[in-house]
């Protein structure tokens, strides 16, 4: 985006969003993480991805309405398929778990979101993170009932996973007329 100013990312979520949003933003690494959000950011800041040197884990605590706090993750997991990449992303998985029982209280809420590159629904880094969150069915689909995420929609590479006690929050994304029970996964090329 332009030259990377923070004026720059300000503008852009002005304009995409609102001007009431709040975000955050890695500062460095090649692939930055960031969290945007409607409501006030209270502190946020990068947890050290130590597998990876180009990435981090931005987190935000997030001021929703209520007594909880919103806690909310973004990630970039490994990329490829193969045995070492899917180790890697364990690897990831467990340091982020570390972070998290670290950092993020037990009665807050807490949401994660990124790209895995996950190659199946089964991979070693979800059942990590499972302990956290939500990874189990019912998941967003498109429009014709596909869950998968990356460009060629063969396998679930982008997730948003909650933790338990927030589905009984979950409400469905209606766009016109039409209606999402699970969620969205929106793709322009199929979405009628």
């Amino acid at each position: 985006m332009g030259n990377k100013t923070t004026a720059e990312f300000r503008s852009w979520v002005d304009t995409t969003f609102g001007t009431d949003f709040s975000y955050f933003r890695e500062s460095s690494g090649a692939i930055p993480n960031g969290v945007i959000s409607r409501w006030p950011i209270l502190q946020s800041g990068s947890w050290d991805d130590t597998t990876i040197s180009d990435r981090g884990f931005a987190w935000a605590e997030i001021d929703i309405p209520g007594s909880k706090h919103l806690w909310v993750i973004s990630v970039h997991l490994k990329a490829s398929s193969g045995s070492s990449n899917s180790n890697q992303r364990q690897s990831q998985a467990q340091q982020l778990l570390s972070y998290i029982q670290a950092h993020v209280p037990a009665d807050d809420y807490l949401l994660i979101g990124g790209d895995c590159n996950t190659y199946s629904y089964t991979e070693s880094c979800l059942t990590t993170l499972g302990s956290v969150v939500d990874v189990s069915a019912p998941r967003p689909a498109d429009q014709a009932g596909d869950p998968d995420t990356n460009a060629g929609r063969s396998s679930p590479y982008d997730w948003v996973m909650a933790e338990p006690e927030l589905d009984t929050l979950e409400v469905p994304v209606q766009i016109g007329s039409l209606t999402f029970p699970n969620g969205l996964v929106f793709d322009s090329r199929v979405l009628s």
